[in-house]
């Protein structure tokens, strides 16, 4: 057996509430929540909700 989990769906559509989650969590870093998922956090881990909406318009006209 060999370790997988390629995901499932888009990154870019994952709720960014559980994004936040994941990264409390320690399993992402908030540099990595915006490269890997577009959700843009705040220094308080706290979801910046009108970046988001800005980055991830940006990432689709990419």
């Amino acid at each position: 057996m060999t370790p997988g989990g390629g995901g499932y769906g888009d990154p870019f559509a994952r709720d960014a509430a559980l994004v936040e989650r994941d990264v409390g969590r320690g399993y992402y870093t908030i540099d990595q929540a915006r490269e890997l998922f577009a959700v843009t956090l705040a220094a308080d881990g706290a979801v910046d909700a009108a970046a988001t909406a800005t980055l991830r318009g940006a990432s689709k006209s990419t």
